[in-house]
């Protein structure tokens, strides 16, 4: 009997040891080589843009940020060939929008690659107005799971309070990032309401090509979704914050950085 009580209290202690460090090497690998399992679509673009710019020579590097209206409008690849023949060196553009990015969005991107060394020689930041209106708040945006520990400080001083929430999630990042490990792994396991990759589909300049020509019963319904969610902002436009100081903050890292930066308004239906 003491020998099979031996024998369970070992198979427990060894269970809990590996449990323990199966959570820790992953924590470790989310934090240091695999980005696209804490944040999916930031990761899995920060990755391939890290990837193109590590060439040698080093290429001349544009970076665009935006929301999806970037993501889906923007094909950086058709600039990469006649910016290499004017600059006499390799050249990458790198479509960087992301769904729903706004100006602390964008803010956070910048400071993300920045961490990570890459560094544009042009950044391009797309101005959407609506999303600078005083009513529209944008800090609801970043839920804990996706965020690494040197965005806390950034999100804290626009008041997005996010470090207890972030602790509580570090503890088993298997089970918290269970949908990013299984969109990566096996993605038909997942109901498309839980699938991270919607991402993954974009070339290697960044852009995801849209599905095609809508119908106009599609184009109608696309109209109104696009009324319900601006038409409110722009009827009593007021800039304000934090959208603004977003947007500031973000020119001065530049001006730093010594980082040359455009601001773009990206095309608009007569519609809108």
């Amino acid at each position: 009997m003491r020998h099979l009580n031996r024998q369970g209290r070992s198979a427990l202690l060894w269970g809990l040891a590996s449990f323990a460090a199966l959570q820790a090497l992953l924590a470790v690998g989310i934090e240091l080589r695999f980005p696209e399992l804490r944040d999916p679509e930031y990761g899995r673009k920060a990755s391939r843009l890290s990837a193109r710019t590590a060439a040698s020579p080093r290429p001349y590097t544009v970076v665009m940020l935006g929301s999806s209206r970037v993501l889906f409008g923007f094909d950086a690849g058709l600039l990469e060939a006649p910016l290499a023949r004017a600059a006499g060196r390799p050249a990458v553009v790198y479509n960087f929008g992301l769904t729903g990015a706004g100006p602390l969005a964008e803010l956070l991107t910048l400071r993300r690659l920045l961490a990570r060394g890459t560094r544009p020689d042009l950044l391009l930041v797309e101005v959407l107005p609506a999303l600078l209106s005083e009513q529209c708040d944008e800090r609801e945006h970043f839920p804990a799971l996706r965020l690494w520990r040197g965005d806390l400080a950034l999100l804290e001083r626009y008041g997005a309070r996010r470090r207890a929430d972030w602790w509580a999630a570090r503890p088993v990042p298997w089970y918290e990032h269970r949908f990013a490990i299984l969109s990566l792994l096996l993605p038909t396991l997942l109901p498309d309401s839980l699938r991270q990759d919607w991402a993954w589909g974009c070339d290697e300049s960044g852009w995801v090509r849209s599905g095609g020509e809508m119908t106009a019963e599609q184009r109608r319904a696309a109209e109104e979704h696009a009324r319900q969610e601006y038409a409110h902002l722009l009827a009593d436009f007021r800039p304000g914050e934090p959208a603004c100081r977003a947007l500031r903050e973000l020119l001065n890292t530049c001006r730093t950085e010594r980082i040359a930066v455009a601001l773009v308004v990206m095309p608009e239906s007569t519609t809108f």
